[in-house]
């Protein structure tokens, strides 16, 4: 069940669903966005399934958990590659691409973006992980450019396994909070 309290902070109709990413590359990928976007507050490297959206007013945010809740009840564990450093042209966003779990994530994505939770959102469903946004196009390249000598020098994993799930909501103050976690499925041994 979603944890009301949020710490009391002042929550917003904004919820997504992420999976975090674990150990030494997630430690990596936070110092990053800590050095290279020194105003995200509280990074925590993660992988967006379902990215940022409202809520109808008579759906409480129970009624959306309990609802992805059972459908990630069925879905299995699976790894996640993190590949080059890009830059969406559009919006500036310099991000590292998703090589293995790519159809994965979109499958997830399309499974769970249905019901209380369906949102049309402004861009198409691209699986990443943000290193910094809310760039000038001079700030995108030089951060990008920073971000792939970081990552040439990393030598640990590159990729991560995708075992669990947070659904999370943002506050007025644009810091995230944890609601709720969902542990994926076991796979069922083939006979």
């Amino acid at each position: 069940m979603p944890d009301p309290s949020c710490n009391g902070a002042d929550r917003i109709n904004c919820y997504a669903l992420v999976a975090y990413i674990p150990g030494q590359l997630g430690a990596f990928l936070d110092q990053l966005r800590r050095d290279l976007e020194p105003n995200s507050l509280a990074p925590r490297a993660h992988i967006t399934i379902l990215p940022p959206r409202c809520l109808s007013a008579d759906v409480p945010n129970e009624r959306a958990w309990d609802e992805l809740h059972r459908k990630l009840a069925r879905v299995a564990p699976f790894r996640v590659e993190v590949k080059e450093v890009e830059t969406f042209e559009k919006t500036k966003v310099v991000y590292f691409a998703v090589g293995d779990g790519w159809d994965d994530l979109l499958r997830l994505h399309t499974c769970l973006d249905t019901g209380s939770l369906r949102y049309d959102e402004a861009f198409e469903y691209h699986p990443h992980i943000t290193v910094a946004q809310k760039l000038t196009p001079d700030q995108a390249e030089s951060i990008r450019n920073e971000a792939w000598v970081r990552w040439q020098k990393y030598d640990g994993p590159r990729s991560f396994m995708v075992e669990t799930v947070s659904f999370v909501q943002n506050s007025k103050t644009d810091l995230w909070y944890d609601l709720a976690e969902a542990v994926l499925a076991e796979p069922v041994p083939s006979r």
